[in-house]
């Protein structure tokens, strides 16, 4: 063998050293090794404090650019202007935000924030321009038809449901718009008073102020009575599905006794381009031609399919004389 027992000299065996089992020690702490775990604590306390700087950047960043990159300094300005896509005027802001021209100490931030605190005003921009000129943009809604309170108070609705007060709107155009009936009014997430669960509705409305606004002018009210809470693709086809409109022709039309028309909600969009085609009163006074007794019924305008010829079915507008049932005093069909 390559290896032997060796024996000491009173002649006992010394034991192997391959065979004698590894003991750890634990040394004492020296200053090397304090030192080395103090910098490891002061690199991990440093990048901890890199991240959360990074992340304090990012927010302040993400919140200036959603605020569409306006200075959050107070600031001086010599002279307003407003710049707006609806009635607002420079007088009712100057009072609203309670400012004068050469007026300091200005918080463009908490000015756009008072700004669309107001349900009139969907967005708006305020910016320093050069010149020492306060900009103001604003995006107003449209005003689509008008709603009465209980109160008795009247509110323009705005194209996305928002009612908002009148007096800050077109005069002129108010005239023209509808009143809405049977709807139901509840706050939104911003606190804004809104007509809830009439998509629909708002589509109708909005499109006929977009392209019929000659017509909207003799409509009194529209009304969504017979549309449900939450219109499924499904019952747009349904003929219970209607929006029923109260409208006020004027006399030379020769239309006094009409008292509703009614749209469904499935072809509204061609509906009214039907009763806005040039044809629609000739076949009216066609219609009380041929039918003169006629003429001192209160009656309805609706609109059928004609399936005469299957391969082109055609998109007909009718006359429907109605009569007063006894002792209810409401209308049905004759």
């Amino acid at each position: 063998m390559f290896f032997r027992k060796r024996k000491s000299r009173g002649g006992e065996a010394v034991p192997d050293w391959r065979k004698v089992i590894r003991q750890d020690v634990k040394m004492g702490d020296t200053s090397v090794a304090e030192g080395r775990r103090r910098w490891e604590y002061f690199r991990v306390f440093f990048v901890l404090l890199s991240a959360f700087t990074m992340f304090i950047v990012i927010a302040l960043v993400a919140e200036r650019l959603a605020n569409g990159g306006e200075e959050e300094e107070r600031l001086s300005f010599a002279r307003l202007k407003l710049m707006t896509n609806g009635a607002i005027e420079e007088n009712w802001l100057r009072g609203f935000l309670n400012i004068r021209e050469a007026r300091s100490n200005v918080n463009v931030i908490s000015l756009r924030k008072k700004l669309e605190s107001y349900p009139q005003i969907r967005k708006a921009r305020v910016v320093r321009e050069g010149g020492n000129v306060l900009r103001i943009e604003l995006q107003e809604r449209a005003a689509i038809a008008r709603f009465r309170a209980e109160d008795g108070r009247i509110f323009n609705v705005g194209d996305d449901g928002i009612l908002f007060p009148a007096e800050t709107y077109f005069a002129t155009i108010q005239d023209t718009l509808p009143f809405v009936l049977d709807v139901e009014i509840a706050q939104d997430k911003n606190g804004f008073e809104s007509i809830v669960n009439a998509d629909l509705l708002l589509d109708f409305l909005n499109v006929v102020r977009r392209n019929y606004p000659k017509i909207r002018c003799n409509w009194e009210s529209v009304s969504a009575k017979d549309l449900p809470h939450k219109l499924l693709p499904m019952h747009f086809a349904q003929p219970w599905a209607v929006l029923r409109v109260k409208p006020s022709f004027p006399p030379e039309l020769g239309l006094p006794r009409v008292r509703e028309i009614v749209f469904s909600a499935q072809n509204f969009r061609k509906e009214l381009a039907l009763l806005a085609s040039a044809d629609s009163m000739k076949k009216i006074r066609e219609h009380y031609e041929r039918f003169p007794a006629e003429r001192e019924k209160i009656s309805k305008i609706v609109f059928i399919t004609n399936r005469k010829n299957t391969r082109r079915p055609v998109l007909e507008m009718r006359i429907i004389p109605l009569q007063e049932t006894r002792g209810s005093g409401r209308m049905r069909d004759s």
